[in-house]
């Protein structure tokens, strides 16, 4: 049910700051389709909607707005104008119901996204960060069996490979969305990854050597080091042989691992060699009788000795 409230604004001379228009679909009345901020018609309260029903003492809404219009110019000042203001009934239609439900159905599924982002924070904030270096030497062999053993469609692309298989299996169950797991349901994951049992056992032994019985593990740095596994391990059919860079040091890893400093100490003590018996070479081009050649061979062996006793006493320091 709509209800109607009339007012009245007094113009004096000069614009009076609003327009009218016959409204829409109808041939008489005049409804106020713009009011101009700061005018009379502004500061007496008119807004867009109004009907103009009344100039002075003479009933207008069975004019047209030009008739209308005409009447107000013609018309003395100060002039008194008529207005009436319609405000319609809150009537609940089937949209609005729909909308209704709409919006309080999205709400919900707001409350619950905001709800399930809190346990995800408070589950990531409570798991143990994945022993990555206390388990390093397991988890490289784990990847380096599931690259070998991948097809070849995925050898094409070994990374994004590892990383997609590894990343779903560890996502499935996470059904928290916390990017954390119990240990049993990480061992799970790492089992549907068709990697030897061996190889997970030695993982679990040094996992639950570093982590409480009750714990869940954030995986995310777990994730983070089989990607960079990936990337360091040679493709399947370009690995080197046993003398190799891949035999020596390893996979460089990213978490300031041993390896490189034996990879490195080792190398130094090959360098080391070879300077010692290209120098004694040397001696023996230079020396003019066989006992001088004798003798050089003889001493340098010793220095070699020697030096190759230094850098085993500094390797194993």
């Amino acid at each position: 049910m709509a209800t109607s409230e009339k007012f009245d604004v007094t113009f004096g001379a000069g614009s009076m700051g609003f327009g009218v228009e016959t409204p829409e679909n109808q041939e008489e009345g005049s409804v106020v389709t713009e009011v101009v901020e700061g005018s009379v018609a502004d500061k007496g309260g008119v807004k867009v909607d109004d009907f103009l029903i009344g100039i002075g003492d003479e009933d207008i809404t069975h004019l047209d707005h030009e008739s209308t219009v005409e009447l107000i110019v013609e018309a003395e000042r100060p002039v008194v104008l008529h207005f009436e203001r319609v405000t319609k009934a809150n009537v609940t239609t089937g949209d609005d119901k729909k909308n209704t439900n709409d919006d309080n159905a999205q709400t919900a599924n707001e409350t619950k996204k905001e709800e399930k982002d809190n346990a995800q924070t408070v589950a990531t904030t409570n798991a143990t960060p994945f022993p990555v270096l206390d388990a390093e030497d397991e988890i490289i062999e784990i990847v380096k069996e599931y690259m070998k053993n991948m097809s070849k469609e995925e050898a094409k692309e070994p990374v994004n490979s590892v990383e997609k298989s590894f990343t779903n299996a560890l996502k499935s169950a996470d059904v928290n969305g916390g990017n954390s797991l119990d240990k049993n349901q990480f061992e799970k994951c790492i089992t549907g990854l068709a990697v030897s049992a061996d190889l997970i056992k030695s993982l679990m032994e040094k996992v639950n050597a570093s982590v409480g019985d009750n714990a869940t593990i954030s995986y995310q740095e777990f994730l983070d080091f089989v990607v960079e596994c990936a990337r360091k391990i040679p493709p399947r059919g370009k690995r080197r042989g046993s003398g190799g860079m891949f035999s020596t040091l390893g996979i460089m890893k990213g978490f300031g691992s041993r390896w490189k400093k034996k990879a490195l100490s080792t190398a130094a003590k090959k360098k080391k060699d070879e300077a010692a018996r290209k120098e004694r070479l040397s001696r023996v081009a230079d020396a003019s009788t066989d006992a001088e050649k004798s003798n050089a061979l003889s001493n340098g062996s010793s220095s070699e000795n020697s030096s190759s006793f230094v850098i085993n006493q500094s390797g194993s320091t």
